[in-house]
């Protein structure tokens, strides 16, 4: 019973609980989509603040570049690339990072007339800013959750039919017992990236251009190793390996070597 677990299982459970009992004006809300939109508000927040401190972010540019990119992702890549001509709906943040957002980034900044070193540290802090956000909406959505552990939380099936997605047709993606919360270590993680890279900014007092790398390189490592203990995902494996850890060692590799060679 739910009600005889007590110490951190407990308060995981009751969080969970909680978020997915919010309602507005008499519909539910999404606990996921509420943190997604809180990603963004903390964005245009960090584009406010990255404006006022370097003259280099100009920040109707970087705004128009947020909005744009967010917008062509939403549309273009997930509506259309990804559900209508590859016929899924799951999203995958590195592999969409590294395929779609960062290319289309690269794109509008040099429509807007970005300085490109200003483009690559504001990508590269929004996108851990992003994520940690978007994790906390996973673990209160019952989504990329970890391996099975007593200390970790039991999601009802209130929450698990309330996010159906791909779940029906995929009995690995709903948790049968207690899981480990590998998104709030993610959250954390991405937490800890922002930090260290928007004060290495304020620091230097300049824009060197790295922050976007540096994300990737720290970011690729982490989840190549999280990835061992979570394996919650629609995507393919190939033997021990997810896709995620392939991209991740790739992405690790070409970051060392820009790094070394730059």
């Amino acid at each position: 019973m739910m009600s005889d677990v007590k110490g951190i299982p407990a308060f995981l459970d009751r969080i969970v609980e909680k978020a997915n009992d919010i309602h507005y004006k008499g519909d539910s809300v999404s606990p996921y989509l509420a943190m997604d939109t809180f990603g963004k508000l903390a964005s245009l927040l960090l584009i406010a603040a990255l404006s006022l401190l370097f003259d280099e972010f100009v920040w109707w540019k970087c705004l128009l570049l947020f909005v744009s990119v967010a917008f062509l992702y939403g549309t273009v890549y997930v509506g259309i690339i990804k559900k209508r001509l590859l016929r899924s709906v799951s999203k995958s943040y590195l592999q969409d990072t590294v395929l779609f957002i960062i290319p289309i980034s690269l794109g509008v900044i040099w429509l807007l007339g970005i300085p490109l070193r200003a483009g690559f540290d504001m990508v590269g802090l929004i996108l851990p800013v992003m994520l940690t956000f978007k994790r906390i909406g996973c673990f209160l959505g019952g989504c990329c959750f970890g391996l099975p552990s007593r200390f970790g939380v039991l999601y009802s099936r209130k929450v698990i039919d309330y996010y159906p997605n791909e779940r029906k047709n995929n009995p690995n993606l709903v948790p049968q017992t207690r899981v480990f919360p590998i998104q709030l270590v993610e959250a954390f993680v991405n937490l800890a990236l922002f930090v260290w890279l928007f004060v290495r900014l304020i620091v230097n007092e300049t824009l060197a251009g790295d922050t976007l790398l540096l994300y990737l390189f720290v970011y690729s490592a982490y989840r190549f190793i999280a990835d061992f203990f979570r394996t919650s995902s629609v995507r393919p494996r190939i033997g021990r390996w997810s896709e995620a850890q392939l991209v991740s060692a790739i992405l690790f590799l070409l970051c060392l070597g820009i790094y070394v060679l730059k």
